[in-house]
């Protein structure tokens, strides 16, 4: 592949709104669709270390632990992933943030603060 024109350009592959194309999969009685899940993201995982990409799969928040709010399917998803980080909206100061939830490189807590304008990020 590494001579192939588009694996040689190609650096990221965004999946976008995982849990919508998983959701009715994996609540649905007698079909284990956290394995179709475990498959897809192990396919993803291996994409990313053969060809030197950053893979960015976006899910929805959905529910809270110890008052966190936590992604959908965190569970099946944490052995998959090296990072989990939660865009947040303040209306009321028009900021967004960037939490780290999980991360094998960066303490979860960790926060970034911006802004998005006309002018670009601040």
């Amino acid at each position: 592949r590494a001579t192939d024109r588009f694996w040689s350009l190609l650096r990221m592959v965004i999946v976008d709104s995982i849990w919508s194309v998983y959701d009715p999969i994996v609540t649905c009685p007698g079909i284990n669709g956290s394995a179709y899940l475990s498959e897809t993201l192990l396919s993803l995982k291996a994409l990313a270390t053969e060809n030197d990409l950053v893979v960015l799969v976006t899910n929805a928040a959905f529910g809270q632990r110890n008052s966190c709010p936590q992604p959908a399917m965190v569970d099946i998803m944490r052995p998959f992933v090296s990072t989990t980080i939660l865009l947040q909206y303040a209306l009321e100061q028009q900021r967004r943030s960037a939490v780290v939830l999980h991360s094998r490189r960066h303490l979860p807590g960790d926060t970034c603060e911006f802004r998005i304008t006309a002018a670009g990020i601040q």
